[in-house]
């Protein structure tokens, strides 16, 4: 790969992700991993938790609108949620089954990220 005219490695590729991680980028695709979860279930999280959703005065089908209402207030959107989890995708690396195309977690994330995009 080139950028602006200079050869960049996949070491050096790597040594970039790595230095990303270190600086925060681990905390965001956690917490947005979750996030997406959160807002792709929401039906067995109103029963899971409810007493916490009472508490903020949610119920499961609004975690979904409540969320990207919140990501609106910082100009941010779903979109930044599924762009930070296809980073997480493009660079999971996991011993999968040979018979597979991808491994599990690859698979996970990319139904993850075909739910938060649909």
């Amino acid at each position: 790969m080139t950028v602006k005219g200079e050869v960049i490695t996949d070491e050096d590729q790597d040594l970039w992700y790595l230095r990303q991680l270190d600086g925060g980028l681990f905390t965001l695709q956690t917490v947005d991993y979750i996030l997406g979860w959160i807002m792709t279930e929401d039906d067995g999280v109103s029963t899971t938790y409810s007493i916490v959703l009472k508490r903020f005065g949610l119920t499961g089908c609004q975690i979904r609108t409540h969320a990207v209402q919140m990501l609106n207030r910082k100009d941010q959107g779903l979109r930044s949620i599924v762009q930070t989890l296809q980073i997480y995708h493009d660079n999971a690396e996991e011993q999968g089954d040979p018979a597979n195309e991808e491994p599990i977690q690859k698979q996970i994330l990319s139904s993850l990220i075909e739910a938060l995009d649909s």
